[in-house]
């Protein structure tokens, strides 16, 4: 029997654990007792920045050492990092909980992806990668929609506690890891030379023919845009219009639970998210979403938080699946590594930059409406390209 019965079950376990963000709620309130708001900005960028600076060294790590192992250690990074967090008062402490955090955040992205498509392909079930992406997708959103509603309650009365339950589940997550069954593609013998040409090679797949690199290109647009957002944009959006915890938790809860679901049955009936089709519309439902934040009021702004997120879902199940298909399995992790470190270099650019904007420029509001033109004039065109590819030569 093949690996793929197994690790679906660890998949669902660990992709549960890994949802339960309690903190989602709190984060920006609680940094707020202790950071300007340049300064909450300053730490995400951190972050994205520590991230991008491993996402290559984290990679080449999971293709030479196993995929299993690094899941493990950024399982037990992103522990440690979120307890130390739970004690911080300062921006120094900040810092160094953010350091912690990007090393844990570049040992997973990339690599669960990787661990994910190749248990897939060993099976010889590469092409269902987009449907089974959406189910986990939706089992990760209902998961940390429920962390969510569980983690706004829990604020109104500790978010240190809300902090340290989520700490605690990443421990967790860390231990279902070690359950994986390791796929068998990966088999260079570790040495330092490997390490370099590993790297080397997983940047190559970015750009080994002039189609991947347009895709990947695009992959980065849409990467970078609802990164943004997700990350750090809709909480600050949420929070300066005077949502509670509690109504945090909700109403992020509900948009990631109706995203997911439309989402997984538009991809289990029928052929909605042709290429052709899905290059143009991911753009155009990102600027539909952030044009029109500079005149929302309270509950309206709940449309550039659904839109965003329904976007950067679609990255994930969706955008993957192309991205994907290209690479070669032994470089898999390192060149999926290489996208999200480019995503990263962009995030931290925009977002370190944004809280000078948001503090003399009419604060958020201003932030979605650049977004906006930046989705007109590059991925939305990218896309029509993309587009326009796919139906001279349905082959790509």
């Amino acid at each position: 029997m093949g690996i793929y019965p197994r690790n679906m079950r660890v998949f669902y376990f660990v992709d549960t654990l890994r949802a339960m963000w309690f903190l989602t709620s709190v984060w920006v309130i609680y940094e707020r007792q202790y950071l300007t708001l340049s300064q909450l900005t300053l730490i995400e960028a951190f972050i994205i920045g520590v991230t991008l600076l491993m996402q290559l060294p984290t990679g080449a790590f999971a293709d030479l050492f196993g995929k299993k192992t690094a899941m493990i250690i950024g399982g037990v990074l992103y522990s440690l990092s979120l307890w130390f967090y739970s004690i911080s008062t300062t921006f120094s402490m900040f810092l160094v909980y953010a350091v912690i955090f990007g090393i844990a955040s570049a040992f997973i992205d990339g690599t669960r992806e990787a661990l994910l498509y190749d248990t897939l392909k060993q099976d010889k079930r590469e092409s269902q990668f987009s449907k089974v992406a959406s189910k986990l997708s939706m089992i990760v959103q209902v998961s940390l929609a429920s962390a969510t509603i569980i983690g706004g309650w829990i604020g109104l009365y500790s978010y240190v506690f809300a902090i340290r339950l989520t700490a605690v589940v990443f421990l967790g997550m860390a231990v279902a890891s070690a359950f994986f069954i390791e796929p068998v593609v990966d088999t260079d013998k570790f040495t330092f030379k490997n390490y370099i040409n590993k790297t080397k090679q997983g940047v190559q797949e970015l750009f080994k023919n002039p189609y991947i690199k347009k895709v990947s290109l695009y992959y980065i647009m849409i990467g970078s845009l609802t990164w943004m957002c997700a990350i750090t944009f809709n909480m600050v959006l949420l929070s300066e219009l005077q949502y509670s915890t509690s109504e945090i938790g909700i109403a992020v809860a509900v948009t990631r639970v109706v995203n997911s679901v439309i989402i997984f049955r538009l991809l289990h009936v029928g052929t909605f998210f042709t290429r052709k089709r899905t290059f143009v519309l991911l753009p155009v439902i990102l600027i539909i979403a952030f044009f029109p934040v500079v005149f929302m009021t309270k509950w309206w702004a709940i449309i550039p938080v659904m839109g965003a997120m329904f976007v950067s879902m679609a990255r994930w199940n969706i955008l993957s699946q192309y991205t994907n298909a290209e690479f070669d399995s032994k470089n898999r992790a390192t060149a999926i590594s290489a996208l999200c470190m480019v995503i990263g270099i962009i995030f931290v650019g925009v977002v370190g930059m944004s809280g000078f904007i948001m503090e003399r420029f009419g604060g958020i509001r201003t932030m979605y409406t650049i977004l906006g033109l930046i989705t007109l004039v590059t991925a939305l065109p990218l896309g029509i390209h993309l587009s326009n590819i796919h139906k001279n030569d349905p082959s790509k």
